[in-house]
């Protein structure tokens, strides 16, 4: 019988075996790598490059309805978008990188009310033909304007003025006979200003409130501006320019301004002194267009009395994805095993689905949750495994393995919303989502199973 070998010599041989083994691995691969490229060798556990992930806050970018970049408004402070930065821990270089944009949705309403409200401006008049017509189809819509006037017209055509002040529109500065401010001394600019203010003055038996100077061809500098703020005046420019000066025709003005059209926005016309037939002809739908949409026209200085307000909306850009979310109805009905709730955050809707709080629907579905608040990473872990999403991004994983999400979660303000369905996926919850009746209605899996028997049980009956 042999005899049993020891303990410790059978280690030794196992350790020998086990060096041959990886001197003939590491031969065979200098054998294949000879002549290519230098290579990092990774230890046994770790084959792919260690990366390090930073997570940085964006300042959120206003815009109006149609996505056009427009002025903050109170209530945005606490909305920002993400940057994620995955670099090698070896290189410092940056692996991926993806960038999410909130833009809030504001608009300029009346401090008194919700109306939308723009105002339509004129330079280089009054003209006798085109001025008038103009004045006919405002009051023809019940709309108010305001005209920067040149002070050579006006006083050759008073009474256009006086029809101007008594219809209710603004009248307003736009220089003498259009020199550039620009390239005239300050004492000139502010001779030029107060002749202006004096003719206008005398022109109406009412006190005249020439609140705004439009400088001609919009040029202006800090001198120009001191000057026009000496007078009492503010500076007046514009944020749609309707280019008419270039006679396009009526069609193309019209298509112009209203795609371009937006609460707040000041649009520059002309009603003199060159042919405004094109103009007139545009005005004759832009202004019952306007109407249309919900636009009230209002003068320069009523204008200046809206303020920027956050609709409540915002778009989430990633990439060439740009989603839509706004806050669900007021009155949305949510019901748990049978018990109406009502969450501390409205619910969320983004291109048609449902996004939840993190509160109180993940414990009241029977999972719980982690929020990484440093990397905005949410981990649940339901009865189907678990989920990590990263927040503002369509990228998550399912128990390990990468998955994608038509909607992402999202980041809003200072909550983390998670998409219906994927909630529901997770912890097994039965799902009743009605938007016409504004109702969500969701059974746990404790209580759906039981549910699911009964109706078994019924059918076999």
């Amino acid at each position: 019988m042999s005899p049993e070998p020891s303990r410790h010599g059978s280690a030794s041989g196992l350790r020998s075996l086990i060096s041959i083994a990886v001197l003939l691995s590491l031969l065979t691969t200098c054998l294949a790598l000879a002549g290519s490229d230098a290579v990092t060798t990774l230890s046994e556990r770790d084959v792919s490059e260690p990366v390090e992930e930073k997570v940085e806050l964006l300042p959120c970018q206003p815009v109006d309805a149609e996505l056009r970049p427009t002025v903050p408004a109170e209530g945005l402070e606490d909305f920002h978008g993400l940057r994620r930065v995955r670099r090698s821990k070896i290189t410092g270089k940056v692996v991926t990188m993806e960038v999410a944009q909130i833009k809030p949705v504001v608009v300029a309403r009346r401090r008194s009310s919700a109306t939308k409200a723009i105002a339509l401006t004129f330079d280089d008049g009054p003209h006798p033909t085109y001025t008038t017509k103009i004045l006919d189809i405002l009051a023809e819509h019940n709309a108010k304007a305001t005209f920067f006037v040149l002070g050579i017209y006006a006083k050759k055509y008073p009474h256009i003025i006086r029809r101007q002040i008594a219809e209710g529109h603004e009248v307003v500065i736009h220089s003498w006979a259009h020199g550039n401010y620009t390239q005239m001394s300050t004492a000139a600019v502010a001779k030029d200003i107060a002749r202006c203010q004096k003719l206008l003055h005398s022109l109406s038996d009412e006190p005249v409130a020439l609140r705004w100077v439009r400088p001609p061809y919009g040029a202006k500098n800090a001198a120009v501006e001191r000057i026009i703020a000496q007078a009492g005046c503010q500076v007046a420019m514009w944020s749609v320019d309707a280019a008419d000066w270039r006679q396009p025709g009526g069609n193309a003005l019209y298509q112009h301004v209203m795609s371009h059209a937006h609460s707040g926005a000041v649009v520059l016309m002309h009603d003199g002194p060159a042919h405004r037939e094109g103009t007139v002809k545009a005005l004759r739908r832009i202004i019952p267009g306007l109407q249309k949409r919900g636009y009230q026209l209002v003068t320069m200085s009523q204008l200046a009395d809206l303020v920027p307000v956050f609709t409540g909306e915002v778009y989430l850009v990633t990439g060439s994805d740009c989603i839509h979310l706004a806050p669900a109805a007021e009155q949305m009905q949510v019901i748990i095993d049978g018990e109406p709730i009502q969450p501390e955050h409205r619910l969320l809707v983004g291109n048609g689905q449902l996004l939840l709080p993190l509160e109180p629907f993940i414990e009241r579905l029977g999972a719980s949750y982690q929020w990484d608040k440093q990397r905005q990473v949410v981990t649940i872990s339901g009865l189907r495994g678990t989920l990590t999403l990263y927040l503002d991004s369509h990228r998550a994983e399912k128990d390990g393995e990468p998955v994608r999400l038509q909607v992402p979660p999202v980041l809003f303000k200072d909550t983390a919303f998670i998409p219906l369905w994927a909630l529901a996926n997770i912890t097994g919850a039965q799902v009743r989502y009605n938007p016409a009746q504004e109702l969500l209605e969701m059974h746990s899996a404790l209580t759906a199973i039981p549910q699911l028997s009964n109706t078994l049980a019924n059918l076999r009956h």
